[in-house]
């Protein structure tokens, strides 16, 4: 046997690199090399096995027979089976034929089978634990978000009550004024109304899902409706044109911007429209590249000569001076014909 050519140093370094049990078996069926792998596989030591018979280590025919990969029970040294899938791939050489046998044992794939099966099973008990704690906190959540949703709404509707308390106190305190009380009675009203510009704001907070942020487009109809009652003026004398873009701001803008518009608006149909002149007041709102801006503009008689908002004595004017500062806003008003103030503004992070 040590006269074949396989078995030079050079094939028997071959088997040992590969990376499962070989073995080189003759034409007779006598082993001729095994490598080290296939060694351990088996318990033996390879000078008990060279020279002899491949059945000592797997079944009669299988041990003989090419073709794809079989597998088989194989034979442990100390008698225990051995689950194993046996490959022989013929060699014809000028020695003879040989069969160049791979051997893998099937009981440590098995074993890492279940082992993986068993780590599966370990990652989706964990999977299905982690989602039941999700769930679990997403419900929590949900409970406190839904809490604390019904707390800010019922927040709004207490100060939204309040702030029409305050209005009906003032409308008691206008009805005891004496009749020759014009100035006073006029004051009142215009206080009256700025807080029920604010009370509206917190009307439509009520009424909105989003608690942070006021749709206002219905806001701005609600209260120019409000200042045409309050003012008197007739809706077919003077139109409303609206061209509010579909924006919703935070309440510290909203406010703010609903006390300009109730401003801006009350003093176009106080000064802009004196006996019965016809026209219409304009009321814009849109995004823009640096912010918003919001004007309110009408085609009536229009502002007095000179005039400037900084130097105006107009109580309603100062007001929207402030405001705009509140807002960091830029005020540009428009010569006539007509008037139009414009505010120019950003939303804050």
């Amino acid at each position: 046997m040590a006269d074949h050519v396989f078995t030079t140093v050079a094939f028997g370094l071959a088997l040992e690199a590969a990376p499962t049990g070989m073995m080189l078996v003759d034409e007779l069926g006598r082993i001729v090399l095994i490598n080290t792998r296939a060694e351990a596989l088996f318990g033996y030591d390879r000078r008990e096995l060279v020279g002899r018979g491949i059945e000592r280590l797997v079944p009669a025919g299988v041990g003989h027979a090419t073709g794809p990969a079989r597998e088989a029970i194989g034979q442990h040294r100390d008698g225990h089976a051995l689950p194993l899938e046996i490959a022989h791939s013929p060699l014809d050489t000028p020695d003879g034929r040989f069969l160049l046998t791979s051997i893998t044992d099937l009981g440590a794939r098995k074993r890492a089978e279940r082992e993986r099966e068993e780590l599966l099973g370990q990652l989706q008990q964990l999977n299905a634990d982690l989602e039941t704690r999700v769930d679990l906190r997403t419900r929590e959540l949900t409970a406190m978000l839904k809490e604390r949703e019904a707390l800010l709404q019922e927040v709004h509707h207490r100060v939204k009550n309040n702030l029409q308390v305050v209005s009906s106190l003032i409308n008691m305190q206008v009805r005891k004024l004496p009749a020759g009380a014009a100035l006073s009675r006029d004051a009142l009203r215009e206080c009256q109304r700025r807080v029920e510009a604010i009370a509206l704001i917190h009307e439509q907070l009520y009424r909105s899902r989003n608690f942070g942020r006021i749709p206002f487009s219905e806001y701005v109809r609600s209260l120019a409706g409000n200042v045409f009652e309050a003012t008197g003026v007739s809706p077919e004398l003077v139109t409303l044109e609206l061209a509010i873009e579909d924006v919703a701001l935070a309440v510290d803008l909203a406010i703010p911007c609903g006390l300009v518009l109730n401003e801006l608006i009350t003093n176009a149909l106080k000064h802009g429209f004196p006996e019965g002149r016809r026209g219409r007041v304009r009321v814009e709102l849109g995004r823009r590249a640096a912010g918003f801006v919001l004007a309110v503009a009408d085609d009536g008689i229009g502002l007095p000569a000179g005039f400037s908002l900084a130097a105006s004595s107009s109580m309603g004017l100062s007001l929207v001076q402030t405001l705009a500062d509140q807002l960091h806003a830029r005020v540009d008003v428009a010569p006539p014909p007509g008037a139009r103030f414009q505010l120019a503004f950003q939303e804050r992070g």
